[in-house]
Protein backbone atom coordinates (compact mmCIF):
# COMPACT_ATOMS: atom_id res chain seq x y z
CA UNK A 1 0.00 0.00 0.00
CA UNK A 2 1.28 3.46 -0.86
CA UNK A 3 2.15 5.52 2.19
CA UNK A 4 1.62 9.25 1.77
CA UNK A 5 3.16 12.08 3.82
CA UNK A 6 0.89 13.73 6.37
CA UNK A 7 0.65 16.97 4.39
CA UNK A 8 -1.28 14.91 1.81
CA UNK A 9 -4.29 14.93 4.13
CA UNK A 10 -6.11 16.38 1.15
CA UNK A 11 -8.16 13.17 1.09
CA UNK A 12 -7.64 11.62 -2.34
CA UNK A 13 -5.99 14.72 -3.83
CA UNK A 14 -2.76 14.29 -5.72
CA UNK A 15 -1.27 17.64 -4.67
CA UNK A 16 2.32 17.13 -3.48
CA UNK A 17 1.72 13.45 -2.74
CA UNK A 18 2.73 10.01 -3.88
CA UNK A 19 5.53 7.59 -4.61
CA UNK A 20 6.65 5.47 -7.51
CA UNK A 21 4.22 3.01 -9.05
CA UNK A 22 3.04 1.52 -12.30
CA UNK A 23 -0.31 0.27 -13.46
CA UNK A 24 -0.75 -1.39 -16.81
CA UNK A 25 -3.52 -0.03 -19.02
CA UNK A 26 -6.40 -1.85 -20.60
CA UNK A 27 -10.11 -2.28 -20.08
CA UNK A 28 -12.58 -5.10 -19.82
CA UNK A 29 -16.11 -5.31 -21.20
CA UNK A 30 -19.22 -4.05 -19.47
CA UNK A 31 -20.10 -7.61 -18.47
CA UNK A 32 -16.94 -7.66 -16.29
CA UNK A 33 -17.62 -10.77 -14.22
CA UNK A 34 -14.14 -12.05 -13.47
CA UNK A 35 -14.53 -11.54 -9.73
CA UNK A 36 -16.44 -13.57 -7.18
CA UNK A 37 -19.71 -12.92 -5.39
CA UNK A 38 -19.17 -9.77 -3.33
CA UNK A 39 -22.59 -9.67 -1.65
CA UNK A 40 -22.96 -9.83 2.12
CA UNK A 41 -26.68 -9.32 2.71
CA UNK A 42 -30.14 -10.03 1.37
CA UNK A 43 -31.98 -8.34 -1.47
CA UNK A 44 -34.04 -5.34 -0.40
CA UNK A 45 -35.73 -2.33 -2.00
CA UNK A 46 -35.12 -1.87 -5.69
CA UNK A 47 -33.74 -5.38 -6.14
CA UNK A 48 -30.37 -4.38 -4.70
CA UNK A 49 -28.55 -5.73 -1.66
CA UNK A 50 -28.28 -3.91 1.63
CA UNK A 51 -24.48 -4.26 1.68
CA UNK A 52 -21.88 -5.24 -0.91
CA UNK A 53 -18.55 -6.49 0.40
CA UNK A 54 -15.85 -5.58 -2.12
CA UNK A 55 -12.90 -7.75 -3.04
CA UNK A 56 -9.33 -6.52 -2.69
CA UNK A 57 -7.45 -5.42 0.43
CA UNK A 58 -5.86 -2.41 -1.31
CA UNK A 59 -8.78 -1.18 -3.41
CA UNK A 60 -9.60 2.09 -1.58
CA UNK A 61 -12.69 2.82 -3.75
CA UNK A 62 -13.18 6.57 -3.22
CA UNK A 63 -15.71 7.13 -6.01
CA UNK A 64 -19.00 5.38 -6.75
CA UNK A 65 -21.60 5.56 -9.53
CA UNK A 66 -24.64 3.49 -10.47
CA UNK A 67 -25.80 2.49 -13.95
CA UNK A 68 -29.62 2.14 -13.92
CA UNK A 69 -29.61 0.46 -17.34
CA UNK A 70 -27.01 -2.19 -16.59
CA UNK A 71 -28.08 -2.36 -12.91
CA UNK A 72 -24.50 -2.18 -11.66
CA UNK A 73 -22.30 -0.09 -9.41
CA UNK A 74 -18.88 1.20 -10.43
CA UNK A 75 -16.09 2.05 -8.01
CA UNK A 76 -12.61 3.41 -8.64
CA UNK A 77 -9.34 2.88 -6.81
CA UNK A 78 -7.13 5.45 -5.13
CA UNK A 79 -4.35 2.90 -5.00
CA UNK A 80 -3.92 2.00 -8.68
CA UNK A 81 -6.45 3.92 -10.79
CA UNK A 82 -8.47 0.82 -11.72
CA UNK A 83 -12.27 0.78 -12.03
CA UNK A 84 -14.48 -2.13 -10.98
CA UNK A 85 -18.05 -3.14 -11.82
CA UNK A 86 -20.33 -4.73 -9.21
CA UNK A 87 -23.56 -6.28 -10.44
CA UNK A 88 -26.86 -5.99 -8.59
CA UNK A 89 -26.34 -9.58 -7.44
CA UNK A 90 -22.90 -8.73 -6.05
CA UNK A 91 -20.51 -10.10 -8.68
CA UNK A 92 -17.41 -7.95 -8.93
CA UNK A 93 -15.30 -7.68 -12.08
CA UNK A 94 -12.52 -5.48 -13.46
CA UNK A 95 -13.91 -2.82 -15.81
CA UNK A 96 -10.62 -0.97 -16.45
CA UNK A 97 -7.09 -1.57 -15.23
CA UNK A 98 -6.31 2.11 -15.67
CA UNK A 99 -3.34 3.60 -17.50
CA UNK A 100 0.40 3.17 -17.10
CA UNK A 101 1.62 5.46 -14.33
CA UNK A 102 0.93 6.26 -10.72
CA UNK A 103 -2.79 6.98 -11.13
CA UNK A 104 -5.54 7.39 -8.55
CA UNK A 105 -9.19 7.31 -9.53
CA UNK A 106 -11.70 9.31 -7.47
CA UNK A 107 -15.14 10.59 -8.52
CA UNK A 108 -17.26 8.73 -11.10
CA UNK A 109 -20.44 9.52 -13.03
CA UNK A 110 -22.60 7.42 -15.35
CA UNK A 111 -24.32 8.88 -18.42
CA UNK A 112 -26.98 6.18 -18.75
CA UNK A 113 -28.41 7.50 -22.02
CA UNK A 114 -25.10 7.93 -23.85
CA UNK A 115 -23.64 4.76 -22.22
CA UNK A 116 -20.57 6.54 -20.91
CA UNK A 117 -18.66 6.39 -17.64
CA UNK A 118 -16.77 9.52 -16.60
CA UNK A 119 -13.88 9.17 -14.14
CA UNK A 120 -11.81 11.74 -12.26
CA UNK A 121 -8.17 10.66 -12.23
CA UNK A 122 -4.88 12.08 -11.01
CA UNK A 123 -1.33 11.03 -11.87
CA UNK A 124 0.72 11.64 -8.73
CA UNK A 125 4.25 11.68 -10.17
CA UNK A 126 3.47 14.02 -13.07
CA UNK A 127 1.07 16.25 -11.08
CA UNK A 128 -1.47 15.67 -13.83
CA UNK A 129 -5.25 15.66 -13.48
CA UNK A 130 -7.54 14.20 -16.12
CA UNK A 131 -11.05 13.05 -16.93
CA UNK A 132 -11.36 9.63 -18.54
CA UNK A 133 -14.50 8.84 -20.57
CA UNK A 134 -15.27 5.14 -21.12
CA UNK A 135 -17.75 3.33 -23.32
CA UNK A 136 -19.96 1.45 -20.85
CA UNK A 137 -20.76 -1.32 -23.31
CA UNK A 138 -17.19 -2.15 -24.36
CA UNK A 139 -15.02 -0.75 -21.58
CA UNK A 140 -13.00 1.19 -24.16
CA UNK A 141 -11.38 4.43 -23.03
CA UNK A 142 -12.75 6.78 -25.69
CA UNK A 143 -11.62 10.24 -24.53
CA UNK A 144 -9.10 11.78 -22.16
CA UNK A 145 -9.36 15.40 -21.06
CA UNK A 146 -6.14 16.65 -19.47
CA UNK A 147 -7.28 19.40 -17.12
CA UNK A 148 -3.73 20.68 -16.71
CA UNK A 149 -3.69 21.50 -20.44
CA UNK A 150 -5.94 24.51 -19.84
CA UNK A 151 -5.35 25.17 -16.12
CA UNK A 152 -1.86 24.83 -14.66
CA UNK A 153 -1.90 23.06 -11.30
CA UNK A 154 -5.43 21.73 -11.82
CA UNK A 155 -6.80 18.91 -9.70
CA UNK A 156 -9.65 16.47 -10.24
CA UNK A 157 -11.89 15.37 -7.39
CA UNK A 158 -15.45 14.63 -8.46
CA UNK A 159 -17.64 14.81 -11.57
CA UNK A 160 -21.35 15.44 -12.16
CA UNK A 161 -23.42 15.44 -15.36
CA UNK A 162 -26.34 17.58 -16.44
CA UNK A 163 -29.31 16.30 -18.45
CA UNK A 164 -27.52 16.86 -21.76
CA UNK A 165 -24.40 14.95 -20.70
CA UNK A 166 -22.18 17.97 -20.00
CA UNK A 167 -19.70 17.24 -17.20
CA UNK A 168 -18.77 19.53 -14.32
CA UNK A 169 -15.57 18.70 -12.43
CA UNK A 170 -14.50 19.97 -9.00
CA UNK A 171 -10.90 21.18 -8.68
CA UNK A 172 -9.88 21.54 -5.01
CA UNK A 173 -6.37 23.05 -5.33
CA UNK A 174 -7.42 25.77 -7.80
CA UNK A 175 -10.83 26.39 -6.23
CA UNK A 176 -12.43 25.96 -9.64
CA UNK A 177 -15.02 23.95 -11.54
CA UNK A 178 -14.28 22.71 -15.05
CA UNK A 179 -16.90 22.21 -17.73
CA UNK A 180 -16.46 19.48 -20.36
CA UNK A 181 -18.53 18.37 -23.32
CA UNK A 182 -17.99 14.85 -24.65
CA UNK A 183 -16.32 15.20 -28.03
CA UNK A 184 -15.64 18.86 -27.25
CA UNK A 185 -13.26 20.78 -25.04
CA UNK A 186 -12.63 21.43 -21.37
CA UNK A 187 -12.65 24.89 -19.79
CA UNK A 188 -12.58 26.56 -16.40
CA UNK A 189 -16.27 27.31 -15.91
CA UNK A 190 -16.43 28.77 -12.39
CA UNK A 191 -13.77 30.06 -10.03
CA UNK A 192 -13.72 32.41 -7.06
CA UNK A 193 -11.59 33.03 -4.00
CA UNK A 194 -14.54 31.77 -1.93
CA UNK A 195 -13.95 28.32 -3.44
CA UNK A 196 -10.24 28.28 -2.56
CA UNK A 197 -9.09 25.68 0.00
CA UNK A 198 -8.88 26.99 3.56
CA UNK A 199 -7.50 23.91 5.35
CA UNK A 200 -4.54 22.53 3.41
CA UNK A 201 -5.83 21.28 0.04
CA UNK A 202 -9.27 20.39 1.46
CA UNK A 203 -11.31 22.43 -0.99
CA UNK A 204 -14.18 21.78 -3.41
CA UNK A 205 -15.43 18.22 -3.37
CA UNK A 206 -18.72 16.58 -4.38
CA UNK A 207 -21.10 18.26 -6.81
CA UNK A 208 -24.54 17.57 -8.27
CA UNK A 209 -27.01 19.24 -10.62
CA UNK A 210 -30.34 20.16 -9.01
CA UNK A 211 -33.29 18.04 -10.18
CA UNK A 212 -34.82 21.01 -12.04
CA UNK A 213 -31.57 21.55 -13.96
CA UNK A 214 -31.19 25.16 -12.82
CA UNK A 215 -28.19 25.03 -10.51
CA UNK A 216 -25.10 23.12 -9.51
CA UNK A 217 -24.68 22.31 -5.81
CA UNK A 218 -21.05 22.00 -4.75
CA UNK A 219 -19.67 20.84 -1.42
CA UNK A 220 -16.57 22.29 0.21
CA UNK A 221 -14.79 19.73 2.34
CA UNK A 222 -13.48 21.85 5.23
CA UNK A 223 -14.98 23.92 6.69
CA UNK A 224 -18.01 21.92 5.51
CA UNK A 225 -20.43 24.00 3.47
CA UNK A 226 -22.52 23.97 0.29
CA UNK A 227 -22.65 26.44 -2.60
CA UNK A 228 -25.43 26.97 -5.14
CA UNK A 229 -24.14 28.02 -8.58
CA UNK A 230 -26.39 29.06 -11.45
CA UNK A 231 -25.88 26.91 -14.53
CA UNK A 232 -26.93 29.87 -16.68
CA UNK A 233 -24.39 32.22 -15.05
CA UNK A 234 -21.60 30.67 -12.94
CA UNK A 235 -20.69 34.06 -11.48
CA UNK A 236 -24.08 33.94 -9.74
CA UNK A 237 -23.52 31.80 -6.65
CA UNK A 238 -24.41 31.81 -2.96
CA UNK A 239 -23.46 29.79 0.08
CA UNK A 240 -26.43 27.64 1.07
CA UNK A 241 -27.86 28.59 4.46
CA UNK A 242 -28.22 25.44 6.56
CA UNK A 243 -30.26 24.76 9.70
CA UNK A 244 -31.19 21.65 11.67
CA UNK A 245 -28.55 19.09 12.62
CA UNK A 246 -24.91 20.26 12.61
CA UNK A 247 -23.31 20.15 9.15
CA UNK A 248 -20.07 18.68 10.50
CA UNK A 249 -18.45 15.28 10.84
CA UNK A 250 -17.46 13.51 14.04
CA UNK A 251 -13.72 13.63 13.33
CA UNK A 252 -11.36 16.52 12.44
CA UNK A 253 -10.88 15.18 8.90
CA UNK A 254 -14.59 14.33 8.37
CA UNK A 255 -15.68 17.06 5.97
CA UNK A 256 -18.40 17.29 3.33
CA UNK A 257 -17.39 14.78 0.67
CA UNK A 258 -19.46 13.22 -2.13
CA UNK A 259 -23.07 14.29 -2.69
CA UNK A 260 -26.06 12.87 -4.55
CA UNK A 261 -29.68 13.85 -5.10
CA UNK A 262 -32.54 11.44 -4.48
CA UNK A 263 -35.62 13.31 -5.62
CA UNK A 264 -35.31 16.85 -4.27
CA UNK A 265 -33.27 15.81 -1.22
CA UNK A 266 -29.49 16.08 -1.29
CA UNK A 267 -27.45 13.45 0.53
CA UNK A 268 -24.00 14.55 1.70
CA UNK A 269 -21.37 12.01 2.74
CA UNK A 270 -19.15 12.62 5.74
CA UNK A 271 -16.56 10.07 6.84
CA UNK A 272 -18.72 8.79 9.69
CA UNK A 273 -22.33 9.52 8.69
CA UNK A 274 -24.55 10.99 5.96
CA UNK A 275 -26.55 14.24 6.09
CA UNK A 276 -29.79 14.81 4.17
CA UNK A 277 -30.46 18.39 3.10
CA UNK A 278 -34.06 19.37 2.31
CA UNK A 279 -33.97 22.60 0.30
CA UNK A 280 -36.34 25.51 -0.14
CA UNK A 281 -37.73 26.27 -3.61
CA UNK A 282 -34.68 28.39 -4.57
CA UNK A 283 -32.00 25.88 -3.50
CA UNK A 284 -30.50 28.68 -1.37
CA UNK A 285 -31.31 27.27 2.07
CA UNK A 286 -31.97 23.86 3.55
CA UNK A 287 -32.58 21.81 6.66
CA UNK A 288 -30.02 19.18 7.67
CA UNK A 289 -30.90 15.75 9.08
CA UNK A 290 -28.16 13.32 10.11
CA UNK A 291 -28.36 9.62 9.20
CA UNK A 292 -25.96 7.25 10.97
CA UNK A 293 -24.54 4.42 8.87
CA UNK A 294 -23.88 1.36 11.07
CA UNK A 295 -20.43 -0.12 10.53
CA UNK A 296 -19.13 2.91 8.63
CA UNK A 297 -16.51 3.79 11.21
CA UNK A 298 -14.55 6.74 9.82
CA UNK A 299 -14.36 5.32 6.32
CA UNK A 300 -17.12 6.77 4.08
CA UNK A 301 -16.43 9.02 1.10
CA UNK A 302 -19.06 9.33 -1.65
CA UNK A 303 -22.71 8.57 -2.42
CA UNK A 304 -24.86 7.50 -5.35
CA UNK A 305 -28.59 7.16 -5.92
CA UNK A 306 -29.56 3.66 -7.04
CA UNK A 307 -33.14 2.51 -7.71
CA UNK A 308 -34.59 5.18 -5.45
CA UNK A 309 -32.29 4.77 -2.45
CA UNK A 310 -28.87 6.12 -1.46
CA UNK A 311 -25.73 4.03 -1.26
CA UNK A 312 -22.37 5.15 0.14
CA UNK A 313 -18.96 3.61 -0.36
CA UNK A 314 -16.80 2.70 2.61
CA UNK A 315 -13.45 3.49 1.05
CA UNK A 316 -11.16 4.03 4.05
CA UNK A 317 -9.73 7.18 2.45
CA UNK A 318 -8.25 8.47 5.70
CA UNK A 319 -6.35 5.20 6.18
CA UNK A 320 -5.04 5.46 2.60
CA UNK A 321 -3.84 9.03 3.08
CA UNK A 322 -2.14 8.25 6.39
CA UNK A 323 -0.65 4.96 5.19
CA UNK A 324 -2.59 2.92 7.74
CA UNK A 325 -4.16 -0.49 7.32
CA UNK A 326 -7.82 -0.18 6.27
CA UNK A 327 -10.77 -1.58 8.16
CA UNK A 328 -11.73 -4.34 5.73
CA UNK A 329 -13.79 -5.16 3.81
CA UNK A 330 -14.35 -2.14 1.62
CA UNK A 331 -18.10 -1.90 1.15
CA UNK A 332 -21.04 -0.34 -0.68
CA UNK A 333 -23.72 0.29 1.97
CA UNK A 334 -27.35 1.35 1.68
CA UNK A 335 -28.03 4.37 3.90
CA UNK A 336 -30.74 3.38 6.41
CA UNK A 337 -33.80 5.57 6.01
CA UNK A 338 -32.94 6.79 2.50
Amino acid sequence: MRRLPLFCIGIHLFTACGDDGMVEGGASTEAGTDGGDASSDTTGAGGLLEVYDLEGDALFPEGIAFDPVGQAFFVGSLEDGSIHRISAEGTQGLFSAGLAGNWSTAGLAVDADARRLWACSSEVDQRTAAIWVFNLATGDLEEIFELTDHAEGAGCNDVALDASGVAFVSDPPLGSIHRIEAGGAAEVWATDETFAPEVGPLGLNGLAVTPDGSHLIVAKFLPARLFRISLADPSNFVQVELSGDPFVGGAPTAGADGIAFNGDALWVTFADDVKRVDFDATWASGTVTAFPVPGAGNGLSTAAEANGVIYVVKSEVTAWVLGREPDLPFQIIRVPGS
